[in-house]
């Protein structure tokens, strides 16, 4: 299996023509674009492994398999397109703990959590983000401090997102945000569950946003410039999330619609993030 076929299969599962994900890396060079799509396509296939599967025994076969291959255990003369993509000998490189590790927080990111407070909240997306972030950092070389202070935007971005994605994960009976802050604007789960919109769901968003886009743009402005150039791909994921954000401020009904950027919108903010930097 050569690259190409590895990149087309990547694009399949993670990365369609017109996604955000598509618009984040068209800009990068071919070899770091498969990166990156490898690194998505390998999340999704775990995930995907642990909440597609109705059988439990189907589905530790399935990560039992993923283990292996990661480990480099599996015999086999043609690898999946995702571990071409990565590399075998790169994934290997990262040891069986890293990789029993790795999915067992795939699996625990499955199962719907309830956070108490806003700092559960962020550390809960830190710890899944973690292992991909390290990822990234053996990829491009990244010390410590260049991990942590990219670890604190995409942080941020993941919550931006869960926030707008609040409809779909109410139908599928899950809701992130802390309990502190539905408390402090007096709603309850049973209000968020009938998707009332009321003037206190609107303080709840508008607070919210503003929170999370300060803090993301605080983490950003905390990482070097060879850190940003690095996490391009987050910045523009986080960029289209934000624009999104924005067109919901009139109302904020995010109990009952999800908005969507258009490809050409998508594709202004990927060249401004790397044609200009912003």
């Amino acid at each position: 299996m050569n690259p190409t076929t590895a990149l087309a299969y990547c694009q399949d599962k993670c990365s369609p023509p017109g996604s955000a994900l598509h618009y984040a890396t068209v800009f990068l060079p071919a070899p770091e674009r498969l990166f990156w799509l490898g690194l998505f396509a390998l999340h999704h296939e775990l995930r995907s492994a642990c909440i597609k599967q109705l059988n439990e025994g189907i589905t530790r076969v399935k990560l039992g398999w993923w283990n292996n291959a990661l480990r480099g255990t599996l015999n086999s003369g043609n690898p999946h397109p995702v571990m071409l993509a990565l590399g075998p000998e790169f994934l290997q490189g990262f040891g069986a703990d890293f990789w029993a590790h790795a999915i067992e927080t795939v699996a625990h990111g499955c199962e719907p959590t309830r956070h108490n407070t806003l700092a559960g909240w962020e550390k809960a997306l830190a710890r899944e983000l973690g292992p991909w972030l390290a990822v990234v950092a053996q990829q491009y070389g990244l010390d410590s401090t260049q991990t942590q202070s990219l670890l604190g935007f995409w942080t941020q971005s993941s919550k931006l997102a869960q926030v707008l994605a609040l409809a779909k994960h109410l139908d599928a009976h899950f809701q992130p945000i802390p309990i502190e802050y539905l408390e402090r604007h007096e709603i309850t789960a049973q209000a968020l569950s009938s998707r009332e919109h009321t003037a206190n769901t609107t303080a709840l968003f508008t607070e919210l946003h503003a929170h999370t886009l300060a803090a993301a743009q605080q983490a950003w402005r905390q990482c070097c410039p060879r850190t940003r150039r690095v996490g391009r791909p987050l910045r523009v994921l986080f960029r289209i999330k934000a624009h999104e954000a924005r067109l919901h401020q009139a109302q904020w009904k995010l109990l009952s619609e999800q908005y969507r950027v258009s490809p050409l919108r998508k594709f202004m903010l990927a060249w401004l993030c790397y044609g200009l930097g912003r």
